[in-house]
This record gives structure tokens, sequence and C-alpha cells, in this order.
């Protein structure tokens, strides 16, 4: 009995999902490693080519494509990652010295540029709730703007200061935003003292 129930949600879940009534996503199956070689890709990347219209001829990708179903791979993408994957083809040149599969190329980029969810978004919202709290309430768009950009850039190490390298570009980036926010405090102390006031910004 259980098992037919999960059964039945499942395919209940199925028939209601975007996976049975869209085709566009059903035809995104053409970007599995294992789907480059086999008979329909063909097709599935012309379907991918008209929704969303793309500013290249639909013959295109087609031709591309079926010459692509019997190039051989220079190396299977040791990280798992489907553009790594597919980047090695955009990469290939043809004897004239261009883009071997330009159309192809510009097929699939669109459709892994796709957002794949809302999860990202969802988590961007929570992270700001969670920063912009009831005693930060004055707290500025650009000011928190500020605070997750270096929340993310920390989450790539761990959230380790002493893991991020302290190269040259970071330090000048550093130096340029202490200025700015030197000068931005500034203004705001001379916008408080009222108009009229003149003065210059204290030493950094």
């Amino acid at each position: 009995m259980v098992q037919d129930h999960y059964l039945n949600a499942c395919s209940h879940i199925l028939k209601k999902s975007a996976l049975a009534t869209s085709p566009f996503i059903k035809h995104c199956r053409c970007l599995h490693p294992k789907e480059r070689t086999s008979t329909r890709s063909c097709n599935d990347i012309l379907v991918l080519a008209r929704d969303p219209p793309m500013d290249i001829a639909i013959d295109c990708p087609l031709d591309e494509s079926r010459l692509l179903q019997v190039e051989k791979e220079k190396d299977s993408s040791k990280d798992g990652r489907i553009d790594s994957y597919w980047s090695q083809f955009f990469d290939m040149k043809s004897l004239s010295g261009n883009d071997k599969y330009p159309n192809v190329a510009t097929v699939v980029k669109a459709v892994l540029s796709l957002s794949h969810g809302q999860f990202d978004v969802e988590r961007g919202f929570s992270s700001s709730a969670r920063t912009l709290t009831d005693d930060r309430a004055a707290m500025s768009e650009k000011t928190l703007d500020s605070y997750m950009m270096v929340k993310s850039a920390m989450q790539m190490y761990g959230n380790a200061p002493h893991l991020v390298p302290m190269t040259k570009d970071l330090l000048a980036s550093a130096r340029s935003s202490y200025s700015q926010a030197h000068l931005y405090a500034w203004a705001c102390w001379a916008r408080a003292r009222g108009p009229g006031f003149q003065g210059a910004p204290g030493p950094d």
C-alpha cells in the first residue's frame, strides 16, 4: 500500500511538473554528454534553437549538430561540470581558423545560462534578512550590497579570512574602498552641518 502511494504520488507530480508540460525542458536532455551521439540530439538542439528565439539560421545548428555527433572528444571533463564538457567543442577551430561549432555553442550557452530554479534567489533574500536586522534598519542599500558582496566572497574561502590571497589587485581595491568610504562619511557629516558648509576631508 505504501509503495503504491509513493508511485502514484510520483506519477502525479511528473504529470503536473514542467518536465511533462514543457517541451523545451524535455529537449534539454541533449546537453547530457551521453546524448551527444544519439540520433535524437539533432532534433533536440533544433527545438532549443527555436525557443528562445536566437539570431541564427535554423538549419545552421542542425548541420553543426550532425557533425558534432561524429566528433571525437579531446578529453572527458574531470570536474564533472557540463559546461566544462561542452567547452572542449566550443574551442575547436575549422581549417580556416574560425569556430567549428559557433551556432551550437550559441544554443548550448543560452540554455546553460537559464536559471534552474529560485533557490539562489531565495537564499539571497534569507541572507539579506539576517544581515538587515532591526538594529541595522538605517543601513543604506549601498552598504548592504557591499556587505553581501564581501560575505559572498568569503564563502569561496570557507569563511576563513587567512585563506584569502593578498594580491596586488585586492590591496588596490581595499585602498580604493577605504578612500571612497572616507569621502562618503565626510559628505554625510557635511550635509548634517547644513547647506553652505565648506571644508575638506580629514587626513586618510
